[in-house]
């Protein structure tokens, strides 16, 4: 992974500054720069950023840097307290490893060295084991694991093996099935599941000397996520050793059950006589992340009052196993060119109102933008239309795809139509714009939110590439030619919206008759 010294950091962060005194005199299309958004990028994007994980230190850095940025090209705060963050309060739960713990007979296993898991209750659960092979019911390929044992009240075992490539419950159409076999498990009346973890994982784990990592948890505001205990059940996974003490077979039976799965062949279930509970005790405490909100009052006395919504996400995934995941595309792409956008914005306002958001938490489920359309500081109902940027510097150089812009307004399309052919700089693709997709892409990104509001979106996307949520979605790698021309293109659909005489009317759901959150 090629790395940003901090020399080219600091020199990336003061170049941005002298960038934005030293733009005067430029058209306002002229004002987007492929420079320009290479040296916002490598900021956003570089290792001491450490992917921008929500929530993070380097995450609030970012969101100050963004907020610096904009305030210089005249835009204002949002917010009643005057200012550019959004602030949305988290509750942080990790476990304490002191109290949580495993036990059968005399046998207690410890969590983070023998077992691991992921819990925003605490409590306790037992039960008698029951091992379920592979976990998955499939009778129209002959597979049922969970024929003639029962759950209801006892502790599922559960081998996180794979079957052979070939195999039918391999294919796509069990690919849900496969990630949701624990949670089958509960649903039939199991009181927790326990996962023994792979080969490769327990190998690897063995190799390296470690243990299983502390899954901290981050509770957003109105979200009922709840994991463990009082939660629907939990699942917990145990290494092999502990596992063989746990169960009351050698390891090495362990291995032959894996083994046959391996070969495709079913690891018959059993009561195995004995009977588990597990503790699980937890620490609270708070925590805030931000998104990132900007404003600039339109030009029209009439029509100031109505409101074009840009966004993007600045959170990444963060770092892992010693890696960092920068998220150039992912999205720093999105989020510097929001900043080009806003520079010619300033130079040319449109008629209504320009607001920006950069999203907080869209990894984590879309969760910043959600807060945003429900904590919105402008009256929904005044929204003329949010356009989405997501990745946008990958893939073929002279197209983008937009997706969703006559999902509700058949006026937004036209608009955005009408900007593509004046400019002519870059092509909009059709190819993932169809509503019976919208389970592809559409509902993946933050303007998902605003659409469920009643709101015209566009989502503008480039499509997945080899380097999506790895380490190597880098600077070097992203198209800023590419960059520069698809943020003139959403700068000219900005203005067509901002100047347009009415807002776009809801011509596509006959249901959806009025912008705003469901009564």
């Amino acid at each position: 992974m090629a790395r940003i010294s901090r020399r080219r950091f600091a020199a990336a962060a003061f170049m941005a500054l002298v960038l934005l005194l030293t733009g005067c005199g430029r058209s306002a299309i002229d004002s987007i720069t492929a420079d320009e958004l290479r040296t916002h990028l490598e900021f956003i994007a570089s290792d001491e950023m450490m992917g921008r994980d929500t929530p993070s230190p380097q995450l609030k850095v970012a969101a100050r840097y963004l907020a610096v940025q904009v305030a210089r090209y005249g835009f204002q705060p949002l917010m009643e307290d005057g200012s550019y963050l959004q602030e949305i309060p988290l509750e942080r739960i990790a476990v304490d490893p002191s109290a949580t713990r495993i036990t059968a007979g005399s046998r207690s296993l410890r969590y983070g060295r023998d077992f691991g898991g992921r819990f925003t209750e605490e409590g306790s659960a037992s039960g008698r084991l029951v091992l379920a092979g592979w976990g998955m019911e499939a009778s129209d390929e002959g597979w049922d694991d969970y024929s003639g044992v029962t759950l209801d009240g006892r502790v599922a075992v559960i081998l996180d093996a794979e079957l052979p490539e070939e195999h039918a419950l391999m294919g796509p159409e069990y690919r849900m099935a496969r990630y949701r076999r624990s949670s089958a498990a509960l649903q039939k009346g199991a009181e927790a599941v326990i996962e023994v973890i792979g080969p490769e994982q327990e190998q690897e784990m063995a190799e390296e000397g470690r243990s299983f990592p502390d899954y901290a948890q981050t509770l957003w505001p109105g979200s009922g996520e709840r994991r463990g205990m009082g939660g629907g059940g939990a699942v917990v996974q145990v290494r092999w050793a502990a596992a063989a003490g746990l169960l009351g077979v050698p390891e090495s039976r362990i291995r032959s059950w894996f083994d046959q799965l391996g070969r495709g062949e079913r690891v018959r279930g059993r009561d195995l006589g004995r009977t588990a509970r597990l503790e699980v005790a937890l620490e609270r405490g708070r925590e805030q992340t931000q998104n990132v909100v900007a404003w600039l009052e339109g030009s029209d006395p009439q029509l100031r009052g109505q409101y074009v919504i840009l966004g993007s996400h600045y959170d990444h995934v963060g770092a892992r196993g010693g890696e960092i995941y920068n998220g150039a595309d992912d999205d720093g792409s999105g989020t510097v060119a929001m900043l080009e956008i806003a520079e010619a914005c300033s130079i040319q306002r449109p008629k209504r109102s320009v607001v920006l958001v950069w999203h907080t938490g869209e990894e984590k489920g879309l969760r910043g933008a959600r807060y945003f359309v429900e904590n919105s500081p402008v009256p929904l109902g005044e929204v003329a239309a949010m356009l989405q940027m997501d990745m946008l510097s990958r893939n073929h150089p002279d197209s983008i795809y937009a997706i969703g812009s006559h999902f509700l307004s058949s006026e937004l399309d036209e608009l955005m139509r009408r900007a593509e052919r004046e400019l002519g700089m870059v092509s909009i693709s059709d190819r993932y714009n169809d509503p019976d997709m919208q389970g592809n892409y559409f509902h993946q990104s933050d303007h998902y939110a605003y659409h469920q509001a009643g709101i015209p979106t566009t989502f503008f996307f480039c499509g997945v590439h080899e380097d999506l949520h790895r380490p190597t979605d880098t600077v070097e790698k992203c198209d800023f030619d590419k960059m520069a021309r698809v943020s003139r293109l959403v700068y000219a659909v900005t203005r067509a919206v901002g100047n347009h005489s009415t807002l776009p009317v809801l011509d596509r759901e006959p249901e959806i008759t009025e912008r705003g959150l469901p009564r």
